[in-house]
């Protein structure tokens, strides 16, 4: 089955700029099979109006997404609806939700994935007060360090900066007290995640499943600096489950409060609240 209507949303920020190069491609190679596109470059939550006329206006059959985990996001919470195949072409830093739909081909493999959606992967979809998320929810150090890093450009490369904000919050951040589904904890960081993986190459949650209806709720306890040194590593491999601070354990509603307001990130996109409420919105069928 092929398409007749493609909308390719593009994020031009992406891989430092570089996602362009993507997008050339990608269009050559449709052109190249005479499949229609339109192309739509998005760089914020304000095309959410701009996108549902586009939708009444015309009849599309698929999505492609040129970008990274954050256009991800933010298409998914633009998009006036999500009944059709969303292609997710790789374009980002991290591309942590394509490694969940093991996306790692070369570009002429991912392009051709268009020309039929016979084969697709249905993935749980989730919100935090009203905000989509689709990999991870997470509140307090990695919070912290979406915060940190948003909006922020500099001649250092992406992974470097990232993990030098790492080192700087592995020393400065300060746990947090939080209540959890009404239980009161001091923590470090708490992660709801669908995914295994994000952060770049961090496998959090390794016993993740996205299609199961259930986040894996990741929850480490007040930790000292010798300590996050020592752990980070495992956390990393994926080898930090049986360590005595971290609980893991599943849910399809969370809800999370504080005193005082919190950094969080949805998908590596930052949220500032006091109270974040998780539920289970819908399927969404990615091309795979």
């Amino acid at each position: 089955m092929t398409h007749s209507a493609i909308l390719i949303l593009f994020n031009p920020a992406a891989r430092g700029g570089k996602s362009h190069l993507k997008l050339k491609a990608y269009t050559h190679y449709l052109a190249s099979q005479k499949l229609a596109f339109t192309i739509y470059e998005t760089n914020g939550t304000s095309d959410a109006e701009d996108l549902a006329l586009r939708f009444h206006e015309n009849n599309y059959t698929a999505v492609s997404i040129i970008g990274g985990d954050g256009t991800l996001n933010l298409a998914l919470n633009c998009l006036p609806h999500l009944d059709i195949p969303i292609h997710l072409i790789p374009a980002g830093s991290g591309n942590d939700f394509a490694k969940m739909l093991a996306l790692t081909q070369q570009d002429k493999e991912v392009f051709e994935k268009i020309r039929s959606y016979q084969k697709t992967t249905s993935i749980d979809l989730w919100s935090c007060n009203g905000r989509k998320f689709i990999n991870v929810f997470g509140v307090g150090f990695d919070g912290e360090l979406a915060k940190s890093m948003h909006g922020k450009t500099s001649w250092i490369p992406t992974t470097m900066k990232y993990w030098i904000a790492i080192a700087r919050h592995v020393f400065w951040y300060r746990s947090k007290n939080i209540t959890l589904n009404g239980k009161p904890y001091s923590s470090f960081m708490l992660c709801a995640a669908n995914g295994r993986v994000f952060g770049g190459d961090f496998n959090i949650a390794p016993h993740a499943d996205a299609q199961d209806g259930l986040l894996e709720l990741l929850h480490i306890k007040k930790v000292n600096v010798l300590q996050r040194l020592l752990y980070l590593p495992k956390v990393k491999k994926g080898k930090h489950l049986h360590l005595n601070v971290v609980n893991h354990t599943r849910h399809n509603t969370i809800t999370i409060e504080a005193k005082h307001t919190m950094a969080a990130q949805l998908d590596g996109e930052p949220m500032l609240a006091s109270r974040f409420d998780i539920r289970f919105e819908r399927k969404v069928n990615f091309v795979s």
